[in-house]
């Protein structure tokens, strides 16, 4: 069994237990389909902010399997629904949106690595 020094064991059930929640219910329900990838992606963003500022890794890898999880979604199942040129303005705007969460992860990171160290 994992448990990290900074970890509270309850957080890391409840945010468990949402997360299977959330798979579950919201790809079975035919009114949030539509929009789970949204959600899925506000939860990954909420477990980044969350291990930053709890200073743990492991929120943060969780956040980051979920986004590969969004990921997965839209090429598999989103985008696949879309005319071309919705399409492409999809992709141009999924760009945009990775590159600059890449960059904001980035600095964060290099900012409480420096942080921790000290």
């Amino acid at each position: 069994r994992y448990k990290a020094s900074n970890i509270d064991e309850g957080y890391f059930r409840y945010f468990s237990i949402t997360a299977a929640a959330l798979f579950l219910v919201l790809t079975w329900d035919p009114v949030t389909r539509s929009v789970l990838s949204l959600i899925w992606g506000i939860a990954a963003f909420g477990y980044i902010i969350y291990g930053f500022n709890q200073k743990e890794r492991v929120y943060r890898w969780m956040g980051l399997s979920v986004f590969l999880l969004v990921i997965l979604r839209l090429f598999a199942y989103d985008f696949a629904q879309l005319q071309v040129l919705y399409r492409i303005i999809s992709f141009i705007g999924l760009g945009l949106v990775f590159v600059v969460a890449s960059f904001l992860y980035n600095y964060y990171s290099k900012i409480f690595l420096i942080e921790e160290e000290k």
